[in-house]
């Protein structure tokens, strides 16, 4: 063999072997890229994080409130100094950390009330008083659930949450509207807590979703009639609207009052379980 057709040979055993390499970097980088988009856009820890995160506390925080309502009719007066309900969870959960006392501000203080260590949890808004929406006191506070880490974004990582002292909610929780464009729409009130977001918490089924379910129907079995739906919409269905006072709302989105709750029994709104 001459030596151009030897050189050419060896090129040749090169170029290939540079070719190997090349889709052996290739296929790796692709394979790399699929297995973090299967991660974070098919698995999405982080949104797995907020939604786990989001409902664990709120059941932990309804537990404790039903207790409260229970033994003394309301959660909330006036006049109080510290928050009950805070103060409770703060025990059993963050005992080292955490200020439950009630202060003459409507802001959201940048220190947390409460720490879950454990969970990299906290929650903020309890030294707020509370208001009246219309003849019922009601909190908001807000949920971060992974602290100070993450986006610190409504809707990403923090969740608010209503509490309602007194009324046909008393004791139980919602969540709140931050769409000030529902507001001046359908006189839906806007959250103080909101700080700028632009989501209506009580029309989505993330994180918090609820069922409708008739009370002592037929045989005197309860039934449940729609689930997995966002409070607003279980509002217009249940009670015509009633606790939210979103007439409109339902009216728009035909959400209309079940015959079922106000013709034949009496409904309710329970927080949905998988």
């Amino acid at each position: 063999m001459s030596s151009s057709n030897k050189r050419k040979k060896q090129d040749e055993l090169v170029f290939l072997e540079s070719a190997k390499l090349a889709f052996k970097i290739i296929f790796l980088v692709l394979f790399i890229w699929l297995i973090k988009w299967v991660y974070f856009d098919v698995y999405k820890p982080e949104e797995k994080r907020y939604l786990r995160n989001s409902i664990y506390v709120y059941k932990l925080l309804q537990e404790e409130l039903t207790k409260i309502y229970k033994e003394k009719g309301y959660v909330y007066d006036e006049n109080e100094t510290m928050d009950e309900l805070c103060e409770r969870i703060r025990a059993k959960y963050s005992p080292m950390y955490g200020d439950c006392s009630v202060k003459n501000n409507i802001t959201v203080s940048q220190e947390p009330n409460i720490i879950f260590k454990s969970k990299n949890i906290t929650l903020s808004g309890f030294e707020r008083p509370p208001v009246k929406v219309g003849d019922v006191l009601v909190k908001d506070i807000v949920i971060d659930t992974n602290g100070d880490k993450g986006e610190n974004t409504f809707g990403v990582d923090k969740v608010p949450l209503r509490i309602h002292s007194n009324g046909r909610m008393g004791g139980l929780l919602s969540p709140v509207n931050c769409n000030k464009g529902d507001m001046e729409d359908f006189g839906i009130p806007y959250s103080t807590v909101c700080a700028g977001a632009n989501i209506n918490f009580m029309a989505m089924n993330k994180p918090f979703s609820y069922d409708v379910v008739q009370i002592g129907g037929k045989d005197g079995k309860s039934r449940r009639l729609n689930q997995n739906i966002p409070f607003l919409r279980a509002d217009c269905i249940a009670f015509g609207a009633e606790i939210t006072g979103a007439d409109e709302y339902c009216d728009k989105k035909s959400f209309y009052w079940l015959t079922a709750c106000y013709h034949d029994y009496y409904c309710a709104i329970q927080f949905h379980k998988d």
